[in-house]
């Protein structure tokens, strides 16, 4: 993995993705050894309104937090798609952090 200076890296793979069934939701895991295996689900969202959700991009933040981005439907805005962010540290989730 190429690193950018001043960046801190998890060393855990991580794979996100839009949950398409009841709960709809926006779902991580982590792996400690490159995909041979896989930590717990980790739900980051689950107020999706219809299976329209996903195609989340995850980028790392200078302070170590994991940005991911995705678009939902949320009633909340009417019939439309919104692209929506969430933001959390991994180090606060378990087998999640360095």
């Amino acid at each position: 993995m190429r690193s950018l200076r001043g960046f801190r890296y998890c060393r855990r793979l991580r794979l996100a993705w839009g949950h398409r069934a009841e709960p709809f939701s926006i779902r991580l895991r982590f792996s400690p050894d490159q995909g041979a295996s896989w930590g717990p689900i980790v739900v980051l969202r689950d107020d999706g309104s219809s299976r329209d959700i996903g195609y989340p991009r995850m980028v790392q933040r200078p302070d170590g937090k994991v940005v991911v981005v995705y678009y939902m439907s949320d009633p909340s805005f009417g019939p439309e798609r919104i692209i929506a962010a969430s933001i959390f540290d991994p180090r606060s989730i378990p087998d999640g952090g360095e």
